[in-house]
């Protein structure tokens, strides 16, 4: 199922006091972006966090979803509500986010 416009567009102005906060829509749901690096999506109208070491501890009691067939395992994030929260862990969770893969020239 893709996700609409609107959840994205919420998230994005949840987010909108971050700088560098980009979105690549793949297939009907969004690849989310913070200073480069991947850290989730809106999949099925679910914020999904990037499953890494920092996140599980970061977001306290995890809870997991695979946002589409053959996709690796993910974190659902609930509390879209509370901006001052969710930009804290993004920021916290940057650093252990890997670089972005560089494309070779030809």
């Amino acid at each position: 199922m893709s996700s609409n416009k609107e959840f994205l567009n919420h998230i994005l102005d949840i987010l909108s006091d971050m700088e560098d906060v980009t979105c690549q829509q793949v297939t009907g749901e969004y690849q989310l972006y913070y200073r480069g690096r991947h850290f989730g999506g809106v999949y099925d109208n679910k914020l999904m966090i990037k499953k890494t070491p920092a996140a599980e501890k970061l977001i306290g009691t995890p809870e997991y979803a695979i946002p589409y067939p053959g996709a690796s395992e993910m974190l659902v994030y609930r509390d879209t509500e509370d901006a001052e929260k969710l930009m804290q862990f993004i920021e916290e969770l940057y650093e252990s986010l890997p670089e972005p893969k560089r494309k070779k020239r030809k």
